[in-house]
């Protein structure tokens, strides 16, 4: 049979053809993947990524929190449409992470993209924005910002009658002595009729700062000056307390106030914080030495106040002048320790919190006191949710009365083992 030579030659002339479509749609496939390799590094090897956002409106400001793997510095810059650009160097952002499609106050969208290895959060503002102010923090990682809110000129709403409005969280001047010099010192010894109250940190010293930016010193003074008007009004004890506002007092001095007006007790309040944000629960410390790893922990956290302010001190427990004040406060062990159980089992049956008992701990704060004294840890707020319980006025008055009824508890049971009566 003779060749198919006109087949052959046709053939032939496919080819070129052929080698032309085959190559074209090998540079496609060879550009696809080089465009997708070049996407993947930025994200995938980047050494930070954003994890979550929050946005929160309280009555001056709106709150962005943009939530980190690790800490990191930041800097904003403004598009030419308008929005601000908040931009994490080293970082990635999944849009879907980072977003926000409904007005929150001032902010009315937030989207975000990963760019050449720096993470882009992009917030557009509403008219009623007026300027921002923000911050990296270390724990937990986040980028908290404020947009603060331009004066409202709207047309205050007709007169109708108020309903009954809870006391405000604020002592009025001269409410609750804070010197020696505008009490007398308690003279009765076998009652319990003055008591101190020290709410933790203040002024400069903030404490803890929980996920959305609430200050450890201002949850501490809100449920401190409710414990005092409880206390006050439902047992017709005298307190005193070491601060009525925002204000920083020295450890020497907190202490100092209570000595010199002869208190009955001392009551320290704090708010826990660890890096772990879902440890949660209520403890109570009396002053001892601390015998594990977490009161360890719990007395280095508390004790950064006292070491900022005396930074030549030797923060040694084998200190000759720390042991000697231990051995002065073993004349109120025992009556320390019953007051923190007394206080740690009507916080748990009243807030519903995991139990994390009733510790010891040798807090600079507590030593030196010549009296009964506790330091109550009531919740976590680097616990989002504590955090939120925390802020709520309403769950602060459970948790001062829960307190309140700890040191009555103690109070009754004292009076009685001294045959005393109370006021």
């Amino acid at each position: 049979m003779k060749p198919n030579w006109t087949g052959v030659a046709e053939r032939k002339k496919m080819e070129p053809v052929k080698r032309q479509i085959f190559e074209a749609g090998r540079s496609r496939r060879v550009i696809a993947l080089a465009a997708a390799a070049a996407l993947v590094p930025a994200a995938a090897h980047a050494a930070n990524r954003v994890t979550g956002l929050t946005v929160r409106n309280y009555t001056d400001y709106t709150a962005v929190i943009v939530k980190l793997q690790k800490p990191s510095l930041f800097k904003v810059s403004a598009t030419k449409d308008g929005r601000l650009a908040v931009v994490i160097e080293n970082c990635a952002v999944s849009p879907s992470a980072a977003k926000l499609d409904k007005p929150v106050g001032v902010v009315t969208k937030i989207t975000s993209a990963t760019v050449k290895g720096r993470a882009y959060i992009y917030v557009t503002l509403g008219k009623g924005a007026k300027n921002y102010e923000g911050k990296a923090l270390k724990t937990p990682p986040q980028i908290f910002f404020k947009i603060y809110k331009k004066p409202t000129t709207a047309k205050p709403p007709e007169k109708r009658p108020e309903p009954i409005k809870e006391k405000p969280v604020v002592a009025a001047k001269g409410e609750f002595p804070t010197s020696a010099k505008e009490i007398k010192p308690d003279a009765t010894p076998t009652i319990i009729d003055t008591i101190c109250i020290d709410p933790g940190h203040g002024g400069r010293f903030t404490g803890a700062e929980g996920p959305d930016g609430s200050l450890e010193k201002d949850v501490n003074l809100d449920i401190s000056l409710r414990l005092a008007r409880l206390l006050r009004d439902k047992l017709g004890v005298r307190v005193v307390m070491t601060r009525i506002d925002d204000s920083h007092v020295y450890m020497r001095d907190r202490t100092g106030l209570a000595n010199a007006v002869n208190a009955d007790l001392f009551i320290d309040l704090h708010n826990n914080a660890v890096l772990n944000a879902k440890v949660g629960g209520t403890e109570t410390y009396f002053l001892s030495q601390s015998w594990n790893d977490w009161e360890r922990a719990a007395t280095i956290a508390e004790n950064q106040d006292f070491l900022a302010e005396n930074p030549n001190f030797a923060a040694d427990p084998a200190s000759l002048n720390f042991i000697l004040s231990l051995l002065a406060q073993n004349e109120y062990l025992q009556e320390s320790s019953e007051l923190a159980h007394c206080c740690q089992d009507k916080l748990i049956k009243k807030l519903d919190l995991r139990d994390r008992g009733v510790k010891q701990a040798p807090f600079f704060v507590l030593v030196g006191c010549e009296m009964p004294s506790i330091l109550l840890e009531i919740a976590f707020i680097s616990n989002s949710n504590e955090e939120n319980l925390l802020t709520n006025p309403a769950w602060q008055q459970k948790a001062a009365e829960a307190v309140f009824e700890g040191i009555k508890k103690y109070k009754d049971a004292y009076e009685k083992k001294m045959g005393s009566r109370g006021r």
